[in-house]
Parts: C-alpha cells; structure tokens; sequence
C-alpha cells in the first residue's frame, strides 16, 4: 500500500510540474508596436482558451518580461502557434450560457473595449475568434476598410404572446457570409453547411481565400483540426498477488508467483480544445491475463496448491499530458482501469499427509479456491513514456481491487507494464 500511495505521490507531483511548464512556454515570437515598429523575441505561449488579456514579451530569453495590454501594441505573433491582433470592438454579451432558460448572461452590452482577437486568416476577408469569460465563441470578419464585425450567433430568452418562456436560436451569421461572399461561387455553396464552430469556418474562409483573382491571402491559422489518433498497443506485464486479511487461511499464508504474461490492446488518443496535443483523454481496450501459483505445507501434514489464471477485458481511461519536442516527446498520464472477467482458472489441490488419516478418506481433493469470485474489478494506473515519430514506449504501473470477495480478506493485484505502441494515423 505504501509503494502504491507513493508512486500516486510521485505523479502527481510530476503532473503539477509539467502543467507548470506547460503555463510558462516562451516560445520565438515578435510584436508590432503602435508605432509599426516590429520588435523579436519571446512570447509566454499559453495556448488559453480564452482570448488573453494581457501578452508577456521578453527580448531574450534571460531578460526581464514585459507585459502588454491590447491598447498597448497592434499585433503579437507566436512562430509555432497563435497570431494576435487588437482591436476595438464591441462583444456581444447578452445570450443564454446553458440550456436553462433562467440563466442568460448580460454585461455591459453597448460597451466597446480594446481586445486581442486570435486571428484565424488574415485576406480582403479577414476571420477572427474571441472566447469571453464564459468560454463562448464570437467570430468577428474584417474587410479591407478595416471594418470589424461580429458574426451573429447566440440563443435568447423569448416570452410569446401567451406568455410562454423559451430560448430561440439566432442565427443570422449564414445571412451575413452570403452577402460579404457573393462573389465566391464555391463559398456561397459551402456556407449553408457551415456550421458556428472554428474548423468549419476556417474551412469556408479558405475556399474563400482562393477565389482572389490576386492571392491577397496573409495568414491562415496553423492550429490544425485535431484528430483521434489510434494506436496498437503490445508489451508485457508483471504481475503480483497477495492476499491479506484476518481469517488465517492457506490463501493468506500462501506465497504466489509473479505472473509474466503478455498484454495487447487498442489506445485512442482525443486532443482536448486549444492545447495542440499537449492534453488528451486516453481510452485504451486491453486484454490482460494474469497467471499465478503458490504452494504452501500448512499445518496438520496438509499441503496447498492454488492455481489462479484470470483474463480481463479492460477498458482504461486517462487523461494525458505530453511535452511537444521536435523528436522525442516524453508522455506521462493517470487514470482509472475497468476490467471485466472473462475467463478464469480458479482452483485449489489439497494433499492430506497424516500418516493417521483413515483409509477411506481422500489423500487428494481438487475444489473452487474463491467461490464467485467479483466478475468486475476497479483499479488506478499510471504511465511515463516517450514517442519517437509512430512508435512510443512506456512503463505503467496498476494497482486494482482483485476478484476476492470472501469477508475479512482480499487480494489487491499490483501489475508493471512495459509496453510498445505503433500510431496507426498520422497527426497530419
């Protein structure tokens, strides 16, 4: 238990100094300055959700950081991430945030302030996202004279003339493409299809971009479309059973073998939102099975062989974090494991050696050693990895309840993985 509750000590803190990195990545970078004046360096890349508020620029990597407001400079670009341009504009902050028509956000709806807008592509039709504190997107276009609009899209409180509440859908930024895009036959049949979310509005502006008669086009977003990627999963694993508790059995007293059996499976890694692959959800099917045996000469002339082979269906879930190097990216992830027992060797072989033992008793018995044993077994897991282009390696560690479900005993099953896994797309 002890060994368990430090390796969950020793991730977490591993956890907590990553994502601190992870907050505080300087990457190579410039401003643009009132003035025009470009300036180099570096820019503190968060990769936020929301827009942010304020920019933390350094000239050189040791040098002291300085902090600009969106009044402050025109534009901050990140090399390997997101492109930043203030502007004054006016959010519209009046819309329901849920489902729940009780709870409709309103603040300061005429009021108009100098922001960072994340530029997405940047022509004679330029699209940009802001993210508000309730973490709701608004797309703004700006045309060529500078004009700077929102693309309307949001649900409102609507009481009818019986007197009924409920939220309708506004809808209106269809309406607005279609006339900023008439001259783009492709577009206009794109954008009914287009639906109010960044990848598909990234996909309509591009079409867009390429019906210039003259490329005009600046920039388009590098942040790619994040895929689910599947990986093949195979390796080995070590595993270890003791069983404790309070009766004094022949299963308590017994010292098992260490199982080393082969495990494989099926691993889906799902980018979670404006992080580039920095932090997954991790779903894995796995088969494992482990086999086990112990032999104990127990007290009375009695002798005790126990056969445990247990195979698990295992769905794990996890979430994880990965530092982006250029070629080998350390990986480390926890979570929790579901298994579901399939198929089991469950058996114990008793030998009575007491040379008094009557004739007509058996010297030998074959029986269940666990009756019903839990069929569904609950656990924790915990990774550290690197991958090198498709292929990734990995040491885990498990620890899970066991099948054991006699009163005043149980068997916690500890298991080390070390695995290999194949990426069967690419993140392209």
């Amino acid at each position: 238990m002890k060994k368990s509750l430090l390796l969950v000590l020793l991730l977490s803190i591993i956890f907590h100094s990553t994502f601190t990195i992870a907050q505080s990545a300087y990457k190579n970078a410039r401003i643009v300055t009132i003035q025009n004046d470009t300036l180099n360096g570096f820019i503190n890349d968060r990769q936020e959700l929301k827009n942010p508020s304020i920019i933390f620029f350094k000239e050189k990597i040791n040098s002291k950081e300085q902090s600009y407001a969106p009044a402050q400079i025109k534009a901050a670009i990140i090399d390997s991430g997101d492109y930043y341009e203030s502007a004054f504009i006016h959010v519209d902050r009046n819309y329901a945030i849920t489902g729940d028509i009780a709870h409709v956000y309103s603040k300061d709806e005429n009021r108009k302030d100098t922001l960072f807008l994340r530029l997405l592509v940047k022509t004679d039709l330029s699209l940009y996202i802001f993210v508000d504190e309730n973490e709701k997107k608004h797309f703004y276009i700006k045309d060529e004279t500078g004009n700077c609009r929102e693309l309307i899209y949001k649900k409102m409180p609507v009481n009818d003339s019986n007197n009924r509440n409920y939220l309708e859908t506004i809808s209106r930024y269809k309406e607005q493409l279609k006339i900023l895009m008439k001259s783009c036959s492709d577009a206009l049949s794109q954008i009914d299809k287009t639906e109010y979310t960044e990848s598909d509005l990234l996909k309509l502006f591009y079409t867009y971009s390429k019906c210039t008669s003259n490329d005009k086009t600046q920039y388009i977003s590098s942040v790619k479309i994040k895929r689910t990627i599947f990986h093949l999963v195979a390796g080995v694993d070590i595993t270890n059973i003791n069983f404790v508790g309070e009766s004094g059995s022949y299963l308590e007293k017994s010292i098992f073998s260490k199982s080393i059996r082969p495990a494989f499976g099926i691993r889906a890694v799902i980018p979670l939102d404006r992080n580039r692959g920095k932090y997954s959800l991790v779903p894995e099917l796995f088969f494992h099975q482990y086999d086990t045996k112990s032999h104990l000469h127990g007290e009375s002339f009695t002798d005790y062989d126990v056969h445990f082979q247990m195979d698990y269906l295992r769905l794990n879930l996890a979430l994880e974090y990965k530092y982006l190097a250029p070629k080998v990216q350390p990986y480390f992830n926890a979570g929790l494991s579901f298994a579901y027992l399939v198929n089991s060797i469950n058996t114990v072989h008793t030998t009575y050696n007491d040379p008094y033992l009557l004739s007509f008793y058996p010297r030998e018995t074959d029986e269940i050693a666990i009756k019903d044993p839990y069929s569904i077994d609950i656990g924790y897991f915990g990774s550290a990895g690197i991958q090198i282009k498709r292929f990734s390696a990995e040491i885990r560690y498990e620890r899970m309840q066991g099948f054991c479900n006699v009163a005043l005993m149980n068997a916690p099953v500890e298991t080390f993985y070390f695995l290999v896994a194949y990426k069967l797309n690419a993140f392209e």
